[in-house]
């Protein structure tokens, strides 16, 4: 009798494409311009100069009513809490809610509850580093989120 994998593991089976940083940011925006509903992005880090890389597809996604999430480390856990500032007073400028959470590290995008991304690349502070990110589809992807113990508390 074959058992039933865990919701996690299902969408694990998914897998769809495994990319360097260079090929991640094309299907990515790629992506993005496919999203109609939601947002999520785990990213620990945040720096200003990789956040102004991304604000044109977020004000698009935003005209368009899309909810964007975005989990991260508070500020006293970055290095340079200047670029965070910044970083996040443009994200609050278009109403995308960011929510802290102590001590993560995942890499995560979640499209529209169906795509998922996931690896090394942190996306909101990403520069130079050689990274690598993998692809998933299917519905249930948002479900993760929990399942892999993100608690968030809202930043103020």
């Amino acid at each position: 009798m074959q058992e039933q994998l865990p919701a996690t593991l299902s969408i694990l089976s998914n897998w769809t494409m495994f990319c360097t940083e260079q090929q991640f940011w094309i299907t990515f925006f790629d992506d993005l311009k496919t999203c109609v509903t939601s947002l999520e992005i785990v990213s620990p880090f945040i720096r200003d100069d990789s956040v102004r890389k991304l604000l044109e597809h977020f004000e698009r996604l935003r005209r368009q009513s899309v909810k964007i999430v975005i989990y991260s480390r508070p500020c006293k856990d970055h290095t340079c809490p200047e670029s965070f500032n910044l970083a996040i007073e443009k994200l609050n400028g278009l109403s995308i809610e960011i929510k802290t959470i102590e001590k993560i590290h995942q890499k995560i995008a979640i499209i529209d509850n169906a795509i998922w991304w996931e690896g090394s690349l942190n996306i909101l502070s990403f520069k130079d580093s050689g990274e690598h990110m993998r692809r998933f589809k299917g519905s249930g992807a948002k479900t993760l989120l929990s399942e892999i113990g993100l608690n968030p508390k809202t930043s103020s």
